[in-house]
């Protein structure tokens, strides 16, 4: 859009003139006020907050990080494996704002009666911007192979591009005729969506061993001037030369400036006295970071970076067994490096047992290695499903009693097994959810750089800030949905609907816990309530997950239609993550939502719980079956009173 072309007339003519009268002032000077004031600290945590959790992933779930990984390790099997044969393509795409005349859009903000200040702002954001092309899917030329990605070993899987975001990455056989191919795809997309590429600003990089008289035949097919060197792939260096420190210095730099920018006064107290930004600090979180990638080649997922890297280097072991050598590509080595931080935080979930070897596996909480003190001496133990009573799934009392010291013995009854007979998996043992966050791995890798026990946190100098971002980490949420009733007290379900509550009394100086449930239509009839007690309870969380699961199958088993569930504890009526300790449990009552048809859960306060309160603490105190027992005739007084109350409000 320039004068030239006819569209926007010469600056200073008549026609100028009567072009910009046409241009009304919207802005008024109080838009322009909020426009230019100073961001409050409310506003900034609330767009902190706002980000997602995993930082823009692609399409795929792939974070950035992700494809970072693979580009640098496609072009570095096409420069250390002789026999690829393959060409690799960055694109520069000239965007629509290449096309446009800032001092035009400049004079359009003003006219629109922006302030000169905030437009000053604005034209340095967008004249210094870069956009790039982002495609999804699998496309005709390379289903119909016109165009062959690379593939960094027999029988795995070829990639022909990369796209996140900011930039793109195409990949092809070194030959003319898939590059002219290649050539013409991305012209007729230029065509269809008004962008073409910027050949001046694109670069090429070849195979090791591709002639020269290929590769300049290839340059000049497709019109690039940047042969052999693709400089950095979303922001990182996509090759390593021999010395690390002169890749790496720009990092340095740009960092070394900005913190001669910071004034002072945005430092935290804690970075002043430690000199700055703490960079022994900054390694632990580098670490960190590298260790969630390593976690998850531990756990296995179905992401590319995974497949490729798991092709490549443990095909035939897990990530813990495999290997490392000199000829192995740097972004493998450095995750490979963080092994001792997964194995500090690696930790087993008990399903079956059938995996977890008792003796020598992390797989009981109460110590840092996550594993048993108790010497093996010998006997018909050897694996956890050993100690597990498989057709009521309990533990095995009398063999675990017989087998471990009392400590690892108390420890081992008050784990929660599941009543499902599913796989034993892998968690992280450093966070009480069992999920793995980088704050967690980032105290695991302090503990290893400096092991002295002063260091009770992150020990981050911007401990505080990292706090704003990490305190609201992401739980494992089943999507139920969660009914949260408007009022205090009880509420009568729906006519021809069963509600159920139910709660937990806990008893620490015994380990025992009471589970109480009740049962009322919507004339507030009392139908059924039920009691029983639970050993070995190490909280009164873990008290109130039991009863719901025991709650919720009761329904099943009763084949009871339409029943509402109410409980007071929100976490657990969410069915989160929030205690390890409770997993199992959690996992349980996913699957019988799953099949119980007429089941919906609610959350209600402690004022509307107050029956099933009452009675979960009569059977603490008076019943001594572990079973579901109908408390029938036995029901205490204390209910009764509190019904006969309830009865009266409602009505």
């Amino acid at each position: 859009m320039t004068p030239e072309n006819g569209v926007i007339p010469n600056k200073g003519s008549a026609l100028d003139n009567d072009f910009w009268s046409l241009v009304p002032s919207k802005v008024s000077p109080e838009m322009n006020s909020d426009l230019l004031s100073a961001g409050t600290e409310d506003e900034i945590l609330s767009a902190i907050k706002s980000m997602g959790p995993f930082k823009a992933p692609g399409p795929d779930g792939r974070l950035l990080h992700d494809n970072a990984m693979l580009a640098y390790e496609l072009l570095y099997a096409m420069k250390t494996k002789p026999r690829l044969g393959h060409l690799a393509f960055k694109l520069d795409m000239s965007k629509a704002f290449d096309r446009v005349e800032w001092s035009f859009l400049k004079r359009l903000f003003l006219h629109l009666g922006f302030a000169e200040q905030w437009v000053q702002i604005i034209m340095e954001f967008l004249s210094t911007v870069s956009y790039s092309l982002v495609i999804n899917g699998e496309s005709d030329a390379e289903r119909n192979h016109h165009i062959q990605g690379v593939s960094i070993g027999r029988g795995y899987d070829p990639i022909n591009h990369l796209f996140f975001a900011d930039d793109a990455l195409l990949f092809c056989k070194a030959n003319i005729s898939q590059a002219l191919h290649l050539k013409t795809i991305i012209s007729k997309y230029g065509s269809l969506i008004g962008q073409v590429v910027n050949f001046d600003k694109s670069s090429l990089f070849f195979s090791s061993h591709i002639s020269i008289e290929l590769r300049d035949q290839l340059r000049r097919a497709l019109d690039i001037l940047n042969v052999d060197w693709i400089n950095r792939y979303l922001g990182l260096p996509s090759v390593l030369g021999r010395s690390k420190k002169s890749t790496f210095s720009y990092l340095v730099n740009q960092t070394s400036f900005r913190i001669k920018t910071l004034k002072g006064e945005f430092l935290s107290k804690a970075g002043r006295e430690n000199g700055g930004l703490g960079f022994r600090d900054l390694e632990a979180f580098n670490i960190a970071l590298l260790a969630k990638v390593a976690w998850k080649f531990k756990v296995g997922n179905d992401s590319m970076l995974f497949r490729i890297f798991k092709q490549r280097y443990f095909r035939n072991c897990s990530f813990l067994g495999s290997s490392c050598s000199p000829g192995h590509s740097w972004v493998w080595r450095i995750v490979s490096a963080t092994k001792e931080i997964i194995l500090k935080g690696l930790k087993w979930r008990i399903g079956d047992g059938k995996s977890i070897n008792c003796w020598n596996a992390p797989w009981l909480s109460g110590n840092s290695s996550f594993k048993v003190t108790s010497a093996f001496v010998g006997g018909n133990v050897h694996t956890v499903a050993d100690l597990i009573n498989h057709q009521s799934r309990s533990w095995k009392t009398s063999v675990v009693l017989n087998s471990f010291n009392p400590k690892d013995s108390a420890r081992i009854l008050q784990i929660s097994l599941s009543s499902l007979n599913r796989p034993d998996s892998k968690i992280w043992g450093l966070t009480p959810n069992g999920q793995f966050t980088v704050k967690s791995a980032c105290n695991a890798a302090l503990s290893i750089i400096n092991p002295t026990p002063s260091h009770q946190g992150i020990g981050c100098s911007y401990e505080t800030d990292l706090k704003l971002i990490w305190k609201n980490d992401s739980l494992l949420d089943f999507h139920v949905p969660i009914s949260h009733p408007l009022s205090s007290h009880w509420i009568p379900p729906p006519q021809s609907s069963i509600k159920l509550n139910f709660d937990a009394s806990f008893d620490a100086s015994t380990n025992r816990a009471g589970g109480g449930f009740i049962l009322r239509n919507h004339e507030v009839y009392l139908l059924r309530s039920f009691g029983l007690v639970f050993q070995n309870v190490p909280s009164a969380i873990v008290a109130e997950a039991h009863s719901f699961r025991v709650a919720v199958q009761t329904c099943i088993d009763l084949g009871l239609p339409n029943v509402l569930i109410e409980g007071d504890c929100q976490p657990i009526m969410h069915l989160q993550f929030i205690d390890e300790a409770i997993s199992n449990i959690i996992l349980d009552v996913q699957h019988l939502v799953q099949i119980g048809a007429d089941l919906s859960l609610h959350w209600t306060p402690i004022s509307g719980n107050q029956e099933a309160h009452e009675v979960c603490r009569f059977a603490l105190n008076f019943v001594l079956s572990s079973s579901v027992t109908d408390l029938g005739p036995f029901l205490p007084s204390s209910v009764r009173d509190a019904l006969f109350r309830e009865c009266s409000f409602v009505s």
